[in-house]
């Protein structure tokens, strides 16, 4: 005998579901990000869940961001926090990875999320921002004239050079 898809009854389902399963997580989620099969977990609460889910997963790991990069499972997690995050999330992700970048870069598993981060989720500033940490502390005021004088006179970037080199 067929039954009468019900697309309705399936999605409160899974919702049930994923309400369940967050909490059965919630307050171990540090405990559990870091291993290959656990993390599948999360991941899919933070990909398939609605955004009260999220927050929550978000609030709990927010101060780990470092750490989570840097590790060969839990940075897939900060990949979909990235993907599937408010962009104030996005944002603090970004704020956290900020004064990193060069370390970040270097590192094996991190780089690929400082990358994603760069290439697809950076506003211009933002990127200017990551970049600015490979030139050193002088940079800002260079990277500063050039966007405030390109248009104008771009001798100027020259001599702003000229004067934080001496």
């Amino acid at each position: 005998k067929l039954t009468e898809f019900n697309y309705f009854s399936i999605s409160g389902r899974k919702s049930e579901l994923l309400n369940e399963l967050h909490q059965l997580v919630k307050g171990n989620v540090g405990k559990i990000i870091f291993a290959h099969d656990t993390v599948r977990v999360i991941e899919c609460l933070v990909a398939q869940g609605d955004e009260t889910i999220r927050n929550a997963l978000f609030d709990e790991m927010k101060d780990e961001v470092i750490s989570m990069a840097k590790s060969k499972f839990a940075s897939f997690f900060v990949q979909k926090l990235v993907k599937y995050g408010t962009k104030d999330q996005r944002d603090a992700i970004f704020k956290e990875l900020e004064g990193r970048v060069c370390e970040l870069t270097k590192h094996k598993i991190a780089n690929t999320l400082v990358e994603a981060c760069y290439n697809d989720y950076c506003n211009a500033a933002q990127r200017n921002r990551f970049l600015q940490e490979f030139f050193g502390p002088n940079s800002g005021m260079i990277f500063t004239v050039v966007r405030f004088d390109f248009n104008r006179n771009f001798k100027c970037t020259a001599n702003a050079y000229r004067q934080t080199t001496d």
